[in-house]
């Protein structure tokens, strides 16, 4: 039990740096490409992750 709450507990904070490299990524490319180009980043953020958490589980 011990194990696998600090494996959630590290995916948890890979997870919220994953995001937060988005976020960063996404307000660059913000003030290059636009609205639509930032959209796109956040679906494919929002795809992957969720992918990667299912991959996990």
């Amino acid at each position: 039990m011990g194990r696998s709450f600090i494996l959630a507990r590290s995916f948890i904070v890979l997870l919220a740096l994953y995001v937060s490299l988005c976020v960063i990524v996404l307000l660059v490319l913000d003030g290059l490409v636009g609205c639509i180009g930032g959209l796109i980043l956040i679906s494919y953020c929002y795809l992957s992750s969720v992918l990667v958490i299912s991959d996990v589980f």
